[in-house]
């Protein structure tokens, strides 16, 4: 599982995915901590368990929420 500082450290050495795909919650907190600390300008598309953390995604120009347990035919 990725952490906040891994995730980070790699958004400031590489060009941005389009899009990118990420869990709201990582193995050290939730991925909205990245957002603090690097401008993010690609797409992002959030996974989640919890519907109620799809709402904070909202904040962050998201495009696409995936709920768990994701269906392939969802995912494409």
């Amino acid at each position: 599982m990725v952490s906040i500082s891994t995730a980070v450290n790699w958004f400031q050495d590489q060009h941005q995915p389009h899009p990118c795909i990420s869990d709201i919650h990582l193995a050290d907190g939730s991925s909205f901590e990245i957002f603090k600390q690097v401008k993010i300008e690609c797409p992002i598309i959030f996974i989640t368990a919890m519907p109620v953390s799809a709402y904070k995604a909202f904040k962050h120009t998201v495009f696409i929420i995936l709920l768990k347990p994701i269906k392939k035919e969802d995912f494409t």
